[in-house]
């Protein structure tokens, strides 16, 4: 090739070309490499199943416990959860509040990655319920607080006196309005996720947290607590469960009560914080004697 020839194929435009190319190559395979690190999570195990939470917690006790069909738990994508009913004793099961329902489900590693699809404004209307309204709260429970560490997490008291670590004493959610099919008056269930820790109100969030390359062990658990009542069977027996307290606020107000017992029974069932803690918080945890 002559080199008048050789000048116009390697003219400053074909230079400037070719080197936008090569680096869109290697930052390509950089790319891909930084999501395949960023989506391959470990798996880290429950301290112990979900369903070993007391039956009976301060004023609540265990009206019964349900298994969800076969086929929904393959939608689930998990055995990992529980169905709990819980009566408030100091109400009568038939009385708006006096039963609630419960249902915790977990995650870890890259099982369901990223899509947290199972919540209550999606199960619930493919379920035939009528969407009403979605909103985020912040709920502050009063829990038992026993200390408030360095990062404004707090150290709270289980029914069998365990110390666990909850982020702190507000917890954002995610507050589903409905109407069930012959209802009077909507019901409303509220849910929120522990993401390593954390809390997590949406689903959204938790793709955007699953994403966090700092972390290389995963693991959620969805929270979603529900007041209502039973219906009595002409025998006198307790029967279906009704969702509703009247209102969405009443219904805040009986989920906070709940909450302030439940929530920290859960937490003692997930991983340990030492998985995902910053060092200078667990430097301070094993000064206290909170950590080994």
């Amino acid at each position: 090739m002559h080199s008048n020839e050789l000048k116009k194929v390697f003219n400053p435009t074909f230079i400037i070309s070719a080197g936008l190319l090569l680096a869109a190559l290697f930052g390509l395979r950089y790319i891909t490499s930084a999501w395949e690190w960023a989506f391959h999570k470990e798996s880290v195990p429950l301290r112990r199943k979900l369903d070993t939470i007391p039956r009976e917690i301060g004023p609540y006790q265990l009206l019964r416990s349900e298994r969800m069909p076969e086929s929904v738990e393959r939608q689930l994508g998990t055995e990992n959860y529980i169905n709990f009913l819980y009566r408030d004793k100091r109400l009568d099961a038939e009385e708006p509040g006096g039963v609630i329902n419960l249902h915790a489900v977990y995650y870890t590693g890259n099982q369901e990655p990223v899509s947290a699809a199972h919540v209550p404004e999606i199960c619930y209307v493919g379920g035939g319920f009528d969407r009403i309204d979605v909103r985020q709260q912040r709920l502050p429970v009063s829990f038992r607080k026993n200390q408030t560490l360095s990062d404004g997490s707090i150290m709270v008291m289980t029914a069998n006196d365990e110390l666990v670590r909850l982020p702190h004493a507000e917890i954002p959610v995610r507050e589903f309005e409905f109407m069930a099919p012959g209802a009077r008056e909507s019901g409303t269930v509220l849910y929120f996720f522990f993401y390593n820790g954390r809390y997590v109100a949406s689903r959204s969030d938790i793709t955007f947290q699953f994403l966090d390359r700092s972390s290389s062990k995963v693991y959620y658990c969805k929270i979603e607590v529900s007041p209502g009542s039973v219906q009595r069977t002409s025998g006198g027996r307790d029967g279906g469960f009704v969702p509703g307290v009247g209102s969405p606020e009443r219904t805040r107000e009986v989920a906070k009560e709940f909450m302030k017992w439940v929530v920290p029974e859960i937490k003692a069932c997930l991983p340990e914080d030492t998985h995902f803690i910053e060092e200078e918080l667990l430097a301070e945890m094993k000064e206290e004697g909170i950590a080994e």
